[in-house]
């Protein structure tokens, strides 16, 4: 993802350095903002950012300030750097901070980010954060999911295989009203929480499993790909 997170640092390399993070009075410190304003902010470590990475546009800092720590915390969180916040916290800033009314080119290189993380991580057998997270995270964001579930549909991969059958054996609970999404960071209510819901449960998952038959002779995977199919078979509408 070298080239995404180059192109983040490019486009909003432009955004000035604040002269001052103004936070809530009672949570953060008149100083608390200091370091996190020395030095380039590609060289920002992980215990630096922690607390802005949790507080920022609820107690600390607005949409300016957060664009112009945007590619440092993108380029952390989508590597599951900090143990705290959870990559699911961090990406949900981008939502709340409404990337999609900004600049075009500012929406165009996290987008194009976006694109590549789901790409390098859907396609890899051990991702990490799981793809659980990495669902979760991008639609907190507000991105439309339909074509990142396409993509995963295709299933063209081994990792692909592998994380579906991890996703809807560990990462769905299945009612009998239809599934839910296990993640707690979920909004119900959000239009990426329901693109996934109807994905699983409107045939479109299944389609998918069925035609990865077709395409694979290998005993493992056959296996996930038939308890996969079990699975979305017997909830499918």
């Amino acid at each position: 993802m070298s080239a995404e997170v180059e192109r983040l640092y490019e486009v909003f390399g432009r955004v000035p350095r604040p002269l001052k993070m103004e936070g809530c009075a009672h949570c953060v410190a008149p100083d608390e903002d200091r370091p996190l304003l020395e030095g380039p902010v590609r060289s920002l470590g992980v215990d630096v950012l922690r607390r802005y990475a949790t507080d920022a546009l609820l107690l600390w800092g607005d949409v300016p300030e957060f664009r112009y720590f945007l590619p440092r915390l993108l380029e952390l969180a989508a590597d599951n750097e900090f143990d705290w916040p959870d990559p699911e916290i961090v990406f949900s800033k981008l939502g709340r901070g409404r990337w999609t009314e900004w600049a075009a080119d500012e929406r165009a290189v996290i987008s194009a980010f976006l694109t590549r993380w789901w790409e390098t991580r859907v396609d890899d057998d051990c991702p990490w954060p799981d793809i659980g997270t990495v669902l979760c995270s991008l639609g907190l964001t507000g991105i439309e999911l339909v074509p990142f579930l396409d993509r995963w549909g295709r299933l063209g991969t081994t990792g692909a295989i592998i994380n579906l059958h991890e996703f809807v054996t560990t990462g769905v609970t299945w009612r009998t009203t239809g599934p839910d999404l296990r993640n707690p960071f979920w909004d119900k209510e959000t239009p990426g929480y329901q693109n996934v819901i109807a994905w699983l449960a409107d045939g479109s998952a299944l389609a998918a499993v069925e035609h990865g038959f077709h395409n694979e002779t290998r005993e493992e995977m056959l296996a996930l790909l038939d308890e996969t199919h079990s699975l979305l078979g017997a909830h499918d509408r």
